[in-house]
């Protein structure tokens, strides 16, 4: 008896001591627990009034841009005039090029009646133009070197421009350039441009009779310039084979009007006479035939108009927007009604992914008939006020090794939305609880934040020192949670980008789960260990081992209805497959590398 007395005393003293290290060990990895919370509040606090400094550095340049808009202002007044009147020397420039444009159709559809009616059409004289542009002197200054660019008005084929030089006031180009099968009174156009903005700093308009047939070689005077400079052009122009006795009326120069008027002028006053016919009867018959080519010119044009005015009714009928009601078929209570507009019902569908919350674009029906989106809301017959009904899409989201996400529709397996912006792989991606942001993690130790409507990333998370594995969004969409191969979990604020608690697990963190109504997390280490933190705190409340598996990438997902699940797969796939036959559904084929995760998205 005295034996078992003491050995229990020894049992009891040992377990008192072991309790004893125990709690001296719980205390001790407390006290270092916050030990560690005190530096990292202090790195945190460096964080933000680091970023305060930033912020302050961007306000104070915001500042001085402002002021400096602000001088720009007081300048307005007086430039207004300059834009002004450079506005009217570019449509100038347009309204050569149109009524060169104008007066070679007058001249086809003279030819062409007399060619309807049998008549020799001569050809048109052509020749070949050799042109040096020299250079220019007196430019006004802008920030960008100067070019000028060579044309005949309304032919794209001849437009050809010197390099851009160095010297903004008087640049030297000896630029050479041929114009080939060039129409004998056509005119020539020069323009000069400063190269960054494409400012008009000049322009020469010269008709045919200035350079052919003698050629010329003089510097010319530029209109449209600039900032009250007085610009000159060094021109040389070489008609190769042609004398003076060859020169020819001037057809198209001046819009085509002194061209024609020319040639009004110098058309013989009497015709030639047939044989026994008068003088008179001559007269009459020129009348006659002038009329008629005028009457099958005007009727051409008119023809081209009306086209030309068709086209233009019908471009305006596809850009007529409409505004109509859609009610989306939800699981939760009454299908809402939203208002929306537009021309297109591709449009009008992805408008609703933004006010329905929708994964992606729903199909719409006209009551019982089903609305192709490829066509206008005109083409389908949907007028102002109509009532159409919104039947949600499923829809997949998976993310792959080539470092995009996707958004699938897995009725049809087209790709509706791809998410580009990370460096390297994407581990992870889901939805927000109200289907309006998609969260991204990648191996380039970043997560991003994108909008489901537009595709575009709304925010980065950057602070981990290794790969990201995953990322969660809270159930009321405020922090997002990640987990990293650093060993350390985060949470970040969603209105404003930063990190507002760091959680380090001691080994890679496979997961993280929000737990217990936002007051706490559950992190899930590579280890086999789960531990639990507290949220406002960051201190550590529990550790527990777990048996759970090593496998961080979510290897299947689900479908709502439950009669259809969803694997990633290799070779750049997901499939779909039927849980009742186990066989393969859809294939979603579009990822350049091994799709890592797959799921389905939340229902409405």
């Amino acid at each position: 008896d005295e034996a078992a007395r003491k050995a229990e005393t020894e049992r009891l003293v040992r377990e008192a001591e072991e309790e004893r290290l125990r709690l001296f060990a719980d205390k001790e990895e407390r006290r270092r627990a916050e030990e560690e919370m005190v530096v990292l509040d202090a790195a945190e606090r460096a964080e933000q009034e680091l970023l305060e400094r930033e912020r302050k550095i961007v306000e104070k340049k915001r500042e001085e841009e402002e002021t400096v808009l602000m001088d720009q202002e007081d300048l307005d007044g007086r430039e207004w005039t300059e834009i002004w009147q450079r506005q009217e020397e570019e449509d100038a420039v347009e309204g050569s090029a149109a009524a060169v444009h104008d007066a070679r159709l007058g001249r086809e559809a003279q030819d062409n009646f007399r060619r309807a009616k049998g008549e020799h059409v001569p050809k048109e004289r052509t020749t070949t133009l050799h042109i040096t542009i020299i250079g220019a002197s007196g430019l006004s200054e802008w920030e960008d070197g100067p070019y000028a660019m060579c044309r005949v008005p309304s032919r794209a084929d001849t437009e050809k421009a010197t390099e851009i030089h160095t010297d903004l006031k008087n640049p030297i180009w000896n630029h050479s350039q041929e114009i080939k099968d060039y129409t004998l009174g056509d005119p020539l156009e020069i323009i000069i441009r400063e190269s960054g903005n494409q400012i008009m700093l000049g322009r020469l308009f010269l008709p045919s009779d200035r350079f052919y047939p003698e050629g010329l070689e003089a510097d010319m005077p530029l209109t449209g310039t600039v900032r009250g400079a007085t610009g000159a052009l060094g021109l040389r122009i070489v008609v190769p084979g042609h004398h003076a006795a060859d020169k020819e009326p001037c057809r198209g120069s001046a819009g085509g009007r002194l061209g024609a008027g020319r040639q009004r002028k110098e058309a013989p006053s009497s015709p030639k006479r047939l044989a026994g016919e008068s003088k008179e009867d001559a007269e009459k018959r020129r009348m006659k035939e002038m009329m008629e080519i005028a009457m099958f010119a005007a009727e051409e044009r008119a023809h081209k108009l009306k086209e030309q005015k068709d086209r233009e009714a019908e471009r305006r009928a596809k850009e007529e927007v409409i505004t109509v009601t859609v009610k989306v078929d939800s699981q939760r209570g009454g299908p809402p009604s939203h208002k929306v507009s537009g021309s297109l019902l591709a449009d009008l569908a992805k408008t609703m992914i933004r006010k329905a919350a929708l994964a992606i674009r729903p199909e719409l029906f006209l009551g019982e008939q089903w609305l192709d989106p490829a066509l206008t809301l005109l083409e389908l017959g949907v007028t102002n006020s109509a009532e159409l009904r919104g039947v949600p899409n499923p829809a997949v989201l998976t993310c792959s090794k080539d470092g995009t996400a996707k958004l699938w529709n897995p009725d049809t397996g087209i790709c509706e939305l791809s998410l580009e912006g990370h460096t390297d792989a994407v581990n992870s991606a889901v939805y927000s609880s109200d289907c309006k942001m998609i969260l991204t993690s990648s191996d380039d130790k970043s997560a991003k934040v994108w909008s489901v409507s537009t595709g575009e990333c709304l925010m980065t998370f950057k602070g981990h020192k290794d790969a990201l594995l995953s990322a969660i969004f809270s159930d009321d969409c405020n922090k997002v949670l990640t987990t990293s191969e650093d060993g350390t979990a985060k949470t970040w604020g969603v209105k404003h980008g930063l990190c507002e608690k760091t959680f380090k697990h001691g080994t890679t963190v496979l997961k993280a789960v929000f737990a217990d109504n936002m007051n706490s997390i559950r992190t899930h280490g590579q280890d086999g260990t789960v531990k639990l933190w507290n949220i406002k705190t960051g201190i550590r409340e529990r550790t527990l081992n777990s048996k759970a598996s090593s496998t961080y990438l979510d290897a299947s997902s689900f479908a709502p209805d439950g009669k259809s699940y969803i694997s990633p797969g290799g070779e750049g796939a997901a499939k779909i497959f039927n849980i009742e036959t186990g066989r393969c559904q859809v294939e979603l084929i579009g990822h350049d590398d091994l799709v890592l995760a797959a799921s389905f998205a939340p229902t409405a």
